[in-house]
């Protein structure tokens, strides 16, 4: 950087879920100074991704959010499995040889809900997401990137950062403008999601599964009680309708 214009901030990070809002976080822990954007108006609603693993745990433990996230989330204690009419066998998550770990469960928690538990913590770090901004253009000039900013409604900015940081989704405007390539492929497989409220009596933090002829239907516990995730696998179901940019209707697994 030249003496006469210093760095903006040390870290610009593109893209506020759940990868970009630990890398600010990180960032602020470790002295940095950080600014986090994201295009959208807000956070979302959806539940997105439910269930977080031992090793996530294990890091949310070394930034200080292991109390918080567990607080807010609910373990696995059992997957019940049924294949057509045969007789369910319980797995007992519980029981399993989870090694060495301090967090031996699978825990149920909504993606927003730790979006919002990394976000307030950023908060209290001293920085905010900026939301309604968008990189539009980008420049390396080796020691610092001069990244262009849009501010709804229309106002820009450049901003100069010591690093760019893109967890901007698979459609990453900031890949694109590095000029990277990410391959993405059809699985040719249709699944339907919904969260729902059920009176079913169903044990509150135990999953079940039924695998038949006709496709599979997973249960998965919510914090919530009697609110379950319902994923039904649908062979032979036709792909929604994409637009011509390969984006979903109201697509809730396009972050950014």
């Amino acid at each position: 950087m030249t003496p006469t214009r210093p760095a903006d901030v040390d870290v610009l990070v593109v893209g506020a879920g759940p990868t970009g809002l630990t890398a600010a976080y990180e960032a602020l822990r470790h002295g940095l100074t950080v600014r986090i954007i994201d295009r959208k108006p807000g956070r979302a609603s959806f539940s997105k991704v439910l269930v977080v693993h031992a090793r996530t745990m294990e890091v949310f433990e070394t930034m200080g959010l292991a109390g918080d996230v567990l607080a807010a989330g609910v373990p696995f204690a059992a997957l019940n499995v049924q294949a057509d009419r045969s007789r369910p066998v319980r797995v007992d998550m519980r029981g399993l040889p989870w090694g060495d770990t301090s967090y031996p469960f699978w825990l149920s928690i909504p993606q927003y809900v730790t979006e919002q538990i990394i976000e307030r913590n950023l908060g209290a770090a001293g920085a905010k997401v900026e939301w309604n901004a968008r990189a539009e253009n980008l420049r390396d000039h080796g020691d610092h990137v001069e990244t262009t900013l849009r501010h709804d409604p229309g106002h820009t900015e450049t901003v100069r950062s010591r690093w760019l940081i893109g967890c901007d989704g698979g459609r990453s405007t900031v890949r694109s403008l590095a000029g990277l390539t990410l391959k993405r492929s059809d699985a040719s497989a249709t699944f339907v999601l919904a969260d729902i409220r059920t009176t079913a009596p169903l044990v509150h933090d135990e999953g079940y599964v039924h695998l038949g002829r006709e496709g599979l239907v997973l249960l998965v516990p919510m914090p919530e009680p009697g609110r379950r995730r319902i994923i039904a696998h649908m062979p032979g179901a036709a792909p929604p309708a994409v637009d011509c940019a390969g984006h979903l209707p109201h697509d809730p697994g396009d972050d950014r």
